[in-house]
């Protein structure tokens, strides 16, 4: 009997290794991209470590940096699961540790509009910070990580919530709705 999941998992592996491979830094021999990548620009600045799979729909933006014009530097370790519709937007590097979760339709963003009283606020600017997830942290759908902000080990960030600081080792933040 033809098993179509282990077909799939052949083909996104053929086509990672053989296609992707050339448009990255860095990637790992077992990491897998499923389905469609959307990269609009540059990605030789994104080093992808082994065992690394990433679903359908990931869209990744490299930005030059506000501070110095540069590409920023996007590390992903090994073990790293990436949901569906993963956003990453990075203006500053991201470094995102070993054995991650990201479930589907996770943002990361590294710039954020400056906002400023009786300002214009299609003009008012821009600015940058890195962001940085340790080992073995979960994020949940539908959230967002600003630049700025940092998960240490074991930290787990709930389902939609937004991220704007830092969350310390073995902790849990969950956004809480007010209705």
């Amino acid at each position: 009997m033809i098993n179509l999941r282990r077909i799939h998992l052949i083909f996104s592996w053929l086509r990672t290794q053989l296609i992707y491979r050339w448009f990255f830094k860095k990637i790992g021999l077992s990491s897998v991209i499923f389905g469609p990548l959307i990269a609009p620009n540059n990605l030789h600045n994104v080093l992808i470590g082994n065992n690394v799979r990433i679903l359908p729909g990931a869209r990744i933006e490299l930005n030059p940096s506000f501070k110095n014009n540069n590409l920023p530097i996007v590390e992903i370790r090994d073990n790293a699961n990436i949901g569906q519709k993963f956003f990453l937007s990075a203006s500053e590097n991201i470094f995102i540790g070993k054995n991650i979760l990201f479930s589907d339709n996770v943002a990361l963003i590294t710039d954020t509009h400056i906002h400023n009283k009786n300002s214009d606020p299609i003009n008012s600017g821009y600015e940058g910070k890195e962001i940085i997830l340790r080992d073995f942290t979960t994020i949940y759908r539908n959230s967002t990580i600003m630049g700025g902000s940092t998960m240490n080990e074991h930290s787990v960030l709930g389902a939609n919530s937004i991220l704007k600081e830092s969350i310390k080792r073995n902790a849990f933040l969950l956004a809480i709705l007010h209705l």
